[in-house]
């Protein structure tokens, strides 16, 4: 990390854990497609965006849109297409994430 780096200049001031999926949009929807692929419904996972459901659903119809992720038609649980599954790792490699 810079010194120029707000974010992580003002997680250290607060003391509170950085949280990466809201560095970017990308980060979110990222983020968002981890959640659905683990099983998360959309009002759990509006928990990491301060109860905004609205704006997971969002992601959720726009990552369907391109091709990210889709339903299961057997069981109905969200899998990651081959495009969501490179942004995942994308997204493990970027934050050393376990």
């Amino acid at each position: 990390m810079t010194l120029d780096n707000s974010t992580h200049v003002e997680s250290i001031l607060n003391k509170t854990p950085t949280r990466h999926y809201r560095e970017s949009a990308l980060m979110s929807a990222v983020h968002i497609l981890i959640c659905m692929t683990e099983g998360k419904s959309p009002e759990d996972i509006a928990k990491d965006f301060d109860g905004n459901v609205e704006l997971v659903r969002i992601w959720i119809d726009y990552m369907i849109g391109i091709n990210w992720v889709y339903r299961n038609a057997v069981d109905g649980t969200w899998v990651s297409s081959n495009n969501g599954k490179k942004w995942i790792e994308k997204y493990y490699m970027l934050y050393n994430v376990t």
